[in-house]
């Protein structure tokens, strides 16, 4: 036991940052300019949550926007988003992938690479929304995004009976 606690320990401690605190204005304003009036609430939160659990993503795809190198090109949609936006429609059933897409934007006439690269834009533009940021706008890193926590966005439980019936006369 003794020899235990003489042991070397890690502890291993993860900063986070705090969950996006945008108004709903500003976010419900986004989904509006952006996507079909017919986008559904789960949509949407999976659009949400897909930015929040990726924030390694976020910050290569920033860093390809941000070069810092003279050798470097910057872009505006890095193959990291691209990666996202395709996965996004990989996993997205058909019906739910066109609500991504405005009326306007019609979809059988958009090529495939197209697609890809208008989700991409979209999911890009939300994460600005949202202040997902690892870089400044002079281009200068800002931090590297951490993993968002989910603290404030836990549900309130209550604990309760299973039952919404009387089970005896006395209850």
């Amino acid at each position: 036991m003794v020899l235990m606690f003489l042991c070397p320990g890690a502890i291993a401690v993860q900063n986070e940052h705090p969950f996006p605190d945008v108004t709903f204005k500003v976010f419900n304003a986004f989904v509006e300019q952006n996507f079909s009036s017919k986008i559904t609430l789960t949509t949407v939160l999976m659009l949400l949550f897909t930015l929040t659990e990726n924030t390694d993503l976020l910050n290569l795809h920033q860093r390809q926007q941000n070069p810092e190198l003279s050798d470097e090109k910057g872009v505006d949609l890095s193959s990291w988003m691209k990666s996202l936006a395709r996965e996004v429609q990989k996993q997205t059933m058909a019906t739910k992938f066109k609500t991504l897409f405005k009326t306007s934007e019609t979809l059988n006439v958009i090529p495939d690479n197209q697609v890809i690269t208008r989700v991409g834009t979209k999911l890009n533009g939300l994460a600005d929304i949202l202040g997902l940021k690892s870089f400044g706008s002079d281009g200068m890193l800002i931090q590297k995004l951490q993993p968002i926590s989910k603290k404030e966005i836990q549900p309130i439980l209550i604990i309760c009976p299973p039952s919404n019936v009387c089970s005896d006369k006395k209850c």
